[in-house]
């Protein structure tokens, strides 16, 4: 890479991030097209290191590199003094993340799409809004540094999310699903499993049940498991085991939790959006675990969250064009436990189904803590499901609470692209109910 050799002789070690990417996005709101529209962006990010500290630089506009470059050495003069070390040439796994056909997908394909999912739900249009969105992604990303490491890939992606959305006498009831992958599926596959979903759900739309309350048993879906796992992946991050924030930066290879949960991050699945060859840095990606069994084994690190940690980054850093590298998830992955739903509910007399919250990420989540109101939530009587709930919430800290769980479910599910989560149902939850 050229910029790369711009650096040398001038710098200690340096790095460069280039950055192309274009996209189309078209959403309905009110039974119609509200917008759509295409972007494109292109960036370049330059790290460099003088006398041991850290200077940065970044623009969109190729014709002033030469610049950049002198920003960040002057940058590095008042840069913080760290220890990294740049990966040098390396072989790496490339994941199947590229299809030609979701380039060519275009904006009225999509609308096609979007109006089929309106014309599938039409039985709704009088008391409820639909609220449609999907989008094309494609991106070109190379890596190069004064070490030897080169490296690009290529990488698309499909989205598309349907939901309808009913406000009656101050009760908000969503029923919806979303879909993310880096390839182009069948649309029929795509709009059959949003259809089949919002059906499901509005079913319970004027079911509305008492909710029970107190330490009851709850079962969380794939998508509501979410409410578990984001304080974890608090706990894990890079940032804040260097600064002794986090609650376990101290407790790798502890058990911490029930034996029953394994967590696991893959940056090397096909079709997956968190997928690469490398991280944002050029380091290949893996497979390694987080949780095993129950034993905290690894935190989640990039290269300068690691060296002031005393680790060796493993591969989890994420960045944009103006923002640094930062550690983050790939693909998470909850493995699956040996019971069916249908035994996880069989014996729960009274308890709920937990599928979406408000206010996800508030709070002091750091902690481990979680105090949610339940959006989409159903009472579970006898060990089956009865009808919906509202003016609910739960509340818990998961370094208490997933030190015991009940069962986790053979059957898991991807949601929000890069998560794959079965049922999980703990008897330890707090339960508030107006």
């Amino acid at each position: 890479m050229e910029l790369i050799e711009r650096l040398k002789g001038r710098v200690d070690k340096g790095e460069v991030f280039c950055y192309k990417g274009t996209s189309r996005d078209i959403s309905f709101k009110g039974w119609k097209i509200r917008s759509s529209e295409s972007n494109q962006q292109r960036g370049y990010g330059v790290r460099v290191f003088v006398d041991g500290k850290l200077g940065t630089a970044a623009t969109t506009d190729p014709e002033v590199l030469d610049k950049i470059i002198d920003d960040a050495i002057t940058a590095a003069k008042f840069g913080e003094k760290l220890d990294i070390k740049f990966p040098g040439p390396a072989e790496f796994i490339s994941p199947d993340i590229f299809d030609s056909k979701t380039t060519n997908f275009g904006l009225s394909k999509m609308a096609e799409i979007g109006e089929e999912i309106m014309s599938r739900v039409e039985e709704y249009r009088s008391e409820a809004d639909c609220e449609i969105s999907l989008s094309t992604a494609e991106s070109h990303v190379k890596i190069a540094n004064t070490e030897g490491f080169q490296g690009e890939y290529r990488k698309t992606g499909f989205s598309v999310s349907g939901f309808l959305v009913r406000v009656k006498e101050g009760d908000i009831f969503f029923a919806g699903e979303s879909w993310h992958t880096t390839y182009l599926p069948e649309s029929e596959e795509v709009i059959s499993k949003i259809i089949n979903k919002i059906n499901k759900t509005m079913k319970f739309r004027d079911i509305i049940v008492p909710s029970p309350s107190g330490k009851i048993p709850v079962v969380f879906t794939p998508e509501g498991s979410y409410v578990l796992f984001l304080p974890l992946s608090l706990g894990v991050n890079g940032n804040n085991i260097y600064t002794k924030t986090s609650p376990i930066f101290d407790k790798l290879n502890r058990k911490l939790f029930d034996e029953k949960i394994t967590v696991l991050n893959d940056g090397t699945l096909d079709g997956r959006p968190g997928s690469s060859p490398f991280d944002a840095e050029g380091i290949p990606q893996s497979l390694f675990p987080v949780i095993e069994n129950g034993v905290l084994r690894n935190f989640l690190f990039d290269l300068k969250t690691a060296a002031k940690s005393g680790y060796k980054s493993n591969g989890c850093a994420r960045r944009g064009i103006f923002t640094p590298p930062t550690p983050t998830f790939a693909n998470i992955i909850i493995k699956e436990g040996d019971s069916s739903l249908e035994d996880i509910l069989s014996d729960i007399k009274e308890g709920i189904m937990v599928e979406s919250v408000l206010g996800l990420g508030q709070g002091n989540i750091l902690s481990g803590a979680f105090s949610n109101p339940i959006t989409t939530g159903y009472k579970i009587e006898n060990g089956k499901i009865v009808g919906r709930i509202k003016n609910s919430a739960i509340a818990g800290n998961i370094y208490e609470c997933l030190t015991k769980i009940n069962s986790i479910s053979k059957d898991a599910e991807w949601v929000r692209g890069a998560y794959y989560a079965p049922y999980i149902r703990l008897d330890n939850i707090s339960v508030v109910s107006k």
